[in-house]
């Protein structure tokens, strides 16, 4: 959720009511909306201070009902947008530093935009400890699939959806998937793309074909 409680909106409305003390509210939306967009770790710093500061005007103007309204708003939409900026900020740190030698970097970028946006997965395996894991915005291509296949001699596949919440990456398919997927995933996502991921494996999706 963006947030919309801007340093302007705010004063307007200071200006409006008649009031000249807002905890130093105004002052921290005005350093938040300086670095909005533009530095995630300076932008993560000035929503956590400027929510410090909308919780004391709220408190402050608790008479003042659509004072402490748009105070609270701002509360609301700043924790939930802090999270955003989090995922981002962790997101680049894993791209800091050199890339593993032979690391799956299509499988590492995948893994990484899951957290923003629904993707589409497919996982080619043989047994529980053998497979390959390939994310994409669209559908997996199937020429892509029929290499991955190739390369392990043989194999299953498994197509689904994936997303991130709560901390995990939701793998999504149509039917049960099998009970040894997730530990299968979590084992790929750390030897091919060197990322440690919470796999969660459910059915109920809509995306998903099972092959021989």
């Amino acid at each position: 959720m963006p947030v919309t409680v801007t340093s302007k909106t705010w004063k307007n409305e200071l200006k409006k009511q008649k009031v000249d003390k807002d905890a130093g509210f105004g002052d921290a939306l005005d350093d938040y909306d300086k670095v909005a967009g533009k530095n995630l770790k300076k932008e993560a710093d000035a929503l956590e201070e400027a929510t410090k500061k909308a919780l004391a005007a709220g408190k402050l103007l608790k008479t003042n009902k659509e004072l402490a309204a748009i105070a609270d708003t701002f509360v609301i939409q700043a924790k939930a947008e802090l999270r955003r900026v989090n995922e981002a900020l962790k997101s680049a740190e894993e791209d800091e530093g050199a890339e593993a030698e032979g690391e799956d970097k299509e499988l590492k970028l995948g893994l990484r935009r899951a957290r923003t946006q629904e993707m589409f997965f497919a996982l080619v395996f043989k047994g529980s400890s053998e497979g390959k894991l390939l994310i994409s915005k669209m559908k997996v291509k199937p020429a892509i699939i029929t290499e991955a296949k190739k390369d392990m001699g043989g194999g299953r596949v498994l197509r689904g959806k994936v997303s991130y919440a709560n901390g995990d990456h939701q793998f999504v398919t149509k039917q049960d998937p099998p009970a040894t997927m997730a530990k299968l995933i979590k084992k790929l996502a750390k030897e091919q793309a060197g990322i440690m991921i919470k796999p969660i494996c459910r059915g109920g999706g809509d995306e998903d074909e099972t092959e021989e």
